[in-house]
């Protein structure tokens, strides 16, 4: 009896060596260079010195005898150190995943349990007959099948298709669509770089969640952090604040012009809302009918409409002196059907100052009496109207 338990016993160290050395191995052969990869996590500048300083704080230099002993040691202290993809600490993030796992592992256990007792009784009650080859088949093919292909597959049927169970695992970048720059392990890293870019807090955990785990505010910032990802000069925000509450749409708009600001990127924002053209915008285009009517800077064109239409949108807005149960105050008629052709002015048949000429031509753009403001209707450059 002795004798069988000290060979099992060495048994198992021989096969816990080994195990170690594979993880070691995969440990020191993280793809690209570790100190690298940290100091960019710490948001430090990866200049030589400071790669190196990493290096040798984390042990890079030592003889790789070293490496192992000191990361065995760590590892039977249960200090996994931290993660070179996310930062953070790994025995946390065991800590705190150990629970579902233990959970998962206990009910396989059962299921597997069960699906064998179900399988014996069936080989035993008909021996040599089709329930008995079906169970030795599926027993021989589950026993000839590697478990981590096993564990991926019901991972992949459950977790992402359909979502029975929770999915602990780094979704991004692929999951949000990011484009990975440079391909491979960078990718991870840049998608982390670009969820904390647009102010997402506690970015590692919001990388592992869906996009219908996340709040509207959310996941408009993330749409942002994907269109940054390829690193444009000019960023094209369609109705960036549709559908979010008043405080969200500040924050967008703020996190819009800091990063406008940051990346020195030009950007044109198309919106409906005048209150968000006011507080983000530069300069103006103000269009009908797929048709420039007024531009030039947001302070002169807003403060000063000259085309009847953006007088008739300024007009529109609510203003606090107005009396309880007040008429909107709108353009009369209906917005001109595009599919058809439209010789002059599309505004014509609305406009109050419309004249026969409106009709005849398509306006073109004239500077006004201010030349900074450029108006699109031949009443007003003609001075027939108060500009």
């Amino acid at each position: 009896m002795i004798h069988f338990i000290s060979k099992r016993l060495k048994h198992s160290l021989v096969l816990l060596f080994m195990a170690s050395v594979v993880c070691f191995t995969l440990v020191v052969s993280a793809p690209g260079n570790v100190a690298v990869l940290i100091a960019e996590l710490r948001g430090a500048a990866a200049t030589p010195g400071y790669v190196e300083k990493v290096a040798e704080e984390i042990g890079l230099n030592k003889p790789l005898l070293m490496r192992y002993v000191d990361w065995l040691g760590d590892a039977v202290r249960g200090d996994f150190g931290i993660s070179y993809r996310t930062g953070q600490d790994v025995s946390a993030d065991l800590a705190n995943r150990m629970l579902v796992t233990g959970t998962l592992i206990a009910g396989s256990a059962v299921i597997a349990t069960l699906i064998s007792l179900a399988l014996g009784f069936l080989g035993a009650f008909w021996p040599y007959r089709l329930p008995d080859r079906v169970s030795r088949g599926l027993a021989l093919l589950g026993a000839s099948t590697p478990t981590f292909f096993v564990g991926a597959l019901m991972i992949y049927a459950f977790s992402v298709t359909f979502q029975l169970l929770p999915s602990f695992g780094f979704n991004g970048p692929e999951s949000w669509g990011f484009p990975p720059p440079g391909g491979g392990p960078r990718a991870p890293f840049r998608a982390l770089e670009l969820v904390k870019l647009v102010g997402i807090s506690d970015p590692v955990a919001r990388l592992r969640q869906y996009p219908h785990e996340l709040s509207g505010g959310l996941r408009q910032r993330i749409v942002i952090a994907i269109a940054l990802a390829g690193e444009p000069k000019l960023l094209i925000a369609d109705e960036p604040t549709t559908a979010l509450d008043v405080t969200v749409q500040a924050q967008i708009l703020r996190l819009l012009k800091d990063v406008q600001r940051r990346l020195n990127m030009a950007m044109v924002l198309i919106t409906h809302d005048m209150g968000v053209v006011a507080g983000a915008a530069d300069n103006i285009v103000v269009m009908y009918a797929a048709r420039a009517a007024e531009c030039g800077p947001v302070d002169k064109v807003l403060v000063s409409p000259r085309h009847p239409y953006t007088r008739g949108l300024i007009n529109a807005i609510p203003r606090r002196e107005d009396p309880i149960g007040s008429e909107f105050r709108g353009l009369p008629g209906i917005p001109p059907t595009l599919g058809a052709p439209i010789k002059g002015c599309a505004l014509a048949p609305r406009c109050e100052l419309a004249v026969p000429a409106c009709g005849n031509s398509r306006p073109p753009l004239v500077r006004s009496d201010d030349s900074a403001v450029l108006v699109a209707c031949p009443v007003v450059n003609q001075g027939k109207a108060a500009a």
